[in-house]
C-alpha cells in the first residue's frame, strides 16, 4: 500500500513536469522553420564530421580524371599512411570523427605547406568568422586575456 502511495506521487509529479515542459515548448518563441533549419545544421554538421579538406597539395598531373584521382589518392594516402586510419578519395573521409582530431592534431609534423581542415557547414565557417573579427578587435584594444577555441 506504501509503494503505491509512492508510485502514485512519483507519476504526479512525472506529469506535472511532463505539462511544464509542454507549455514551455508550445510557448517558445523558435518558429517551425527556424528549427529545422537548426536540426538540418545539426545534421549537417554531424555529417561533415568525419571529412577532412586538404588544401595546397600538388595538382595532379596524369592526363585522364580516373589517373588523375589515383593519383590525387596516392598523394593523399602518402600523408594520411603514419595515421592508421581508412580513407576515400581527395575529400577524405574518414572512419570516426576521432580520427580526423589525430590527423589534425599532427599535421604539421608531415607538411608545411598542405594545409588539412575540418569539413565546415556556411554556418561554422560565418560563426568562425565572425568570432575571429570580434576577438581581433578585442585585442586591437588591449584586452589579450581572451582566446579563441573552435571546436567542432
Amino acid at each position: 500500500m506504501k509503494n503505491l502511495k509512492k508510485a502514485k506521487a512519483r507519476i504526479e509529479a512525472l506529469e506535472r513536469k511532463f505539462e511544464n515542459v509542454r507549455e514551455k515548448v508550445s510557448g517558445s518563441t523558435l518558429d517551425d522553420m527556424k528549427c529545422e533549419e537548426y536540426i538540418s545544421e545539426m545534421l549537417e554538421r554531424q555529417r561533415r564530421a568525419s571529412n577532412i579538406m586538404i588544401a595546397n597539395v600538388k595538382e595532379a598531373t596524369a592526363g585522364k580524371g580516373i589517373e588523375r584521382r589515383k593519383e590525387d589518392t596516392n598523394c593523399v594516402k602518402e600523408l594520411l599512411k603514419d595515421f592508421s586510419v581508412n580513407m576515400s578519395n581527395i575529400k577524405v573521409v574518414l572512419s570516426h570523427p576521432e580520427d580526423v582530431q589525430k590527423v589534425r592534431r599532427f599535421r604539421k609534423h608531415k607538411s608545411n605547406v598542405v594545409k588539412m581542415f575540418p569539413d565546415q557547414t556556411v554556418r561554422q565557417r560565418d560563426n568562425y568568422t565572425s568570432l575571429k573579427s570580434k576577438f581581433d578587435e578585442m585585442y586591437t584594444q588591449g584586452d589579450e586575456s581572451k582566446i579563441i577555441r573552435y571546436l567542432n
